[in-house]
């Protein structure tokens, strides 16, 4: 078991490295297995919060926060697979959780509250699990761009902006069930626009249309260009 030291004010970014190592080693962060990384305090950030360079693991905040300073990412996953983020607050950041161009992850029970961007936001990211978190109070709670394959379901998203956003680039061409991303029985309530998707023209010159679909009882508004 790693040893850890209480926390400082501000701890600037931990980082969990490819070869499973943590940056810097003093944070209040503690692994065995170098396979679950265990928060022991909470932690306070200037940048961003958590990077995970490494696949395969699980980063279990066990109920502590990491409170950002306005901007940065809470925790951040890029070219990640097989990552499982859970438990913990993560409040204050630009965003929330970060991810770009990773899949086959979990983000689960997790407080995602007060960031300035998006609670959770994926970029390019397919085949992620997004269930059970708290979304409150973000400007957006989650924006999906050039994402498909990822399932939304048990997730309590209430007092953002927009509750879903979807961005699409042209070619994706969404379906009625928005490019198979699926929502369950996600509580969405008392946000300016519950959920919107926008199909991004690739061409110039391009004229613009609106349109709406139904997904369930779920109304989805397209802007779709052509």
């Amino acid at each position: 078991m790693v040893n850890v030291q209480p926390v400082r004010a501000d701890v600037g970014t931990i980082y969990i490295k490819a070869d499973g190592s943590v940056e810097p080693p003093a944070a209040p962060l503690s692994t065995a297995d170098n396979t679950t990384y265990t928060l022991t305090d909470n932690i306070t950030s200037n940048a961003n919060g958590i990077v995970i360079e490494r696949d395969n693991v699980t980063l279990d905040g066990a109920g502590y926060t990491v409170t950002g300073s306005g901007s940065g990412n809470g925790t951040t996953l890029t070219d990640r697979s097989n990552v499982t983020i859970r438990n913990m607050t993560i409040k204050n950041f630009g965003f929330g959780i970060w991810l770009s161009s990773s899949s086959n992850n979990g983000i689960s029970g997790n407080n995602i509250t007060a960031n300035s961007y998006y609670g959770i936001w994926l970029y390019s990211s397919s085949n992620n699990t997004i269930t059970g978190n708290d979304m409150t109070n973000n400007i957006d709670g989650i924006l999906l761009y050039s994402s498909s394959n990822n399932s939304i379901s048990g997730n309590n998203i209430t007092n953002n902006y927009y509750g879903i956003y979807f961005v699409f680039p042209l070619a994706t061409r969404c379906t009625t069930t928005s490019s198979t991303t699926r929502l369950k029985c996600s509580v969405i309530s008392r946000q300016t626009f519950g959920i919107t998707a926008i199909l991004l023209a690739e061409t110039t010159g391009a004229t613009t249309t609106a349109q709406t679909c139904t997904v369930g009882l779920i109304r989805i508004k397209l802007q779709v260009t052509e």
